[in-house]
C-alpha cells in the first residue's frame, strides 16, 4: 500500500498458480562476510524514477545527479525477485526471468548506464527468519528455486526432508524458507552531473485462487472490483505484482519525481492497487506522478490482476 490515506482504484487484469513477483528499487549496497546490507548515501541524488509495471515487461528509468564535486563510484543492487511460502501452506514461487541465447537459457535482465549496457552479477541466497542458509542447500545439493508440488520428501528424499524439517526450513512438508535475489553493478557517476540508468526485465507469470477478502487491505479492493472479478465464475486467479519502493531511501534527500505506469494486457481485465490521482492514459494504461517522494522503509506498490476471458 502506498498511502494509508490513498483510496481504492479499479482500473482493470491478471492470471496465474502460486506466485508472487516481486521487484524494487536501486540502492547502494556493501558487503558485511559475504551478506548484502544496503548502505544509504548522501552524494547521489534520485532526480526522477519513472516504472512501468506490467505481466509482460517491467522498465525501470531513473535519472541521478551527484550533488558532490566528486566523482562516487558504488556497488549498486536491484532486487527482482523472492520466493516464500504463505502462512496457508501454498508455496509463492520466485519469479524466473529467461531470455532464449544461443547458449541456451539464462536469466534475463538488461541495465543500461547512460544508454550503455553494463554487466550485471547475479547474487541469490536463501534464508530461514533472516538467517542466511543457502549453506544447507549447498551442502545436500539442492537447488533452493527448485521447488516441487507434488511433495518435498520425495524430491530430496526422506532423511533429508526429516533434518530440514528438524531445522524449520520445511513444516508439515511445506517449505518456509525465503530467497533473496539481486542483480549487482558497478557505476561511476561523474562529480555535478546527471546520469541515467535504466532496467529491462520480463517478470515471470504466478497467481493464486482467489477469495473475496483475501487482500482487500493490501490492494484496495473494493466491492466493484469483487463482483466484476467474481462474476462469470467462482474460482478466480489473481497475479500479484510487488515493487519494493523503499530502498529509494538510500539516495540522497527525497525522490524528486516518481511517475509510475501501470498496463493491465486486456481491456477486459481488471487491477486493482492502492493509489491516489491515478488518471487513464490508453483503453489498458493507468498512471499517477508523486513530487518530492520520500519512500518509507518497508514501502510498496501492490498490484493485483485479474484475466476476464
Amino acid at each position: 500500500m502506498i498511502n494509508e490515506k490513498w483510496k481504492s482504484v479499479i482500473l482493470s487484469m491478471g492470471f496465474s498458480i502460486f506466485a508472487c513477483m516481486l521487484t524494487a528499487n536501486d540502492s547502494t549496497i556493501h558487503f558485511d562476510n559475504s551478506e548484502l546490507i544496503y548502505r544509504p548515501n548522501s552524494q547521489v541524488a534520485m532526480l526522477e524514477e519513472r516504472l512501468y509495471l506490467s505481466r509482460e515487461k517491467i522498465i525501470v528509468e531513473y535519472v541521478f545527479e551527484n550533488i558532490t564535486d566528486q566523482d562516487q563510484t558504488f556497488d549498486i543492487s536491484f532486487p527482482v525477485a523472492t520466493g516464500f511460502a504463505s502462512d496457508d501452506g501454498d508455496m509463492s514461487l520466485p519469479a524466473q526471468i529467461y531470455s532464449e541465447t544461443e547458449q541456451g537459457s539464462k536469466t534475463y535482465f538488461e541495465t543500461y548506464f547512460n544508454h550503455q549496457a553494463v554487466e550485471t552479477t547475479e547474487y541469490l541466497r536463501a534464508f530461514l527468519n533472516r538467517k542466511d542458509v543457502t549453506n544447507v542447500f549447498e551442502n545436500f545439493q539442492l537447488d533452493y528455486f527448485d521447488v516441487p508440488f507434488y511433495g518435498y520428501a520425495d524430491y530430496a528424499g526422506y532423511e533429508i526432508a526429516e533434518e530440514m524439517e528438524r531445522d524449520g526450513l520445511l513444516e508439515n512438508g511445506y517449505p518456509r524458507w525465503t530467497v533473496e535475489r539481486h542483480f549487482i553493478w558497478k557505476a561511476t557517476f561523474p562529480a555535478r552531473q546527471k546520469v541515467r540508468v535504466k532496467h529491462i526485465y520480463a517478470p515471470s507469470v504466478g497467481g493464486y485462487f482467489m477469495t473475496r477478502n483475501q487482500g482487500a487491505d493490501t490492494y484496495c479492493m473494493d466491492s466493484n472490483f469483487i463482483n466484476a472479478a467474481f462474476k462469470t465464475s467462482p474460482m478466480v486467479v489473481g497475479l500479484p505484482l510487488t515493487y519494493l519502493l523503499g530502498p529509494g531511501r538510500n539516495w540522497a534527500g527525497p525522490i524528486g519525481k516518481l511517475h509510475v505506469i501501470i498496463d493491465k494486457g486486456e481491456a477486459s481485465s481488471l487491477v486493482s492497487l492502492c493509489a491516489n490521482n491515478i488518471i487513464k492514459t490508453s483503453p489498458t494504461t493507468f498512471e499517477y506522478t508523486i513530487e518530492n517522494y520520500e519512500p518509507r522503509d518497508g514501502e510498496r506498490i501492490d498490484i493485483l490482476f485479474v484475466d476476464r476471458n
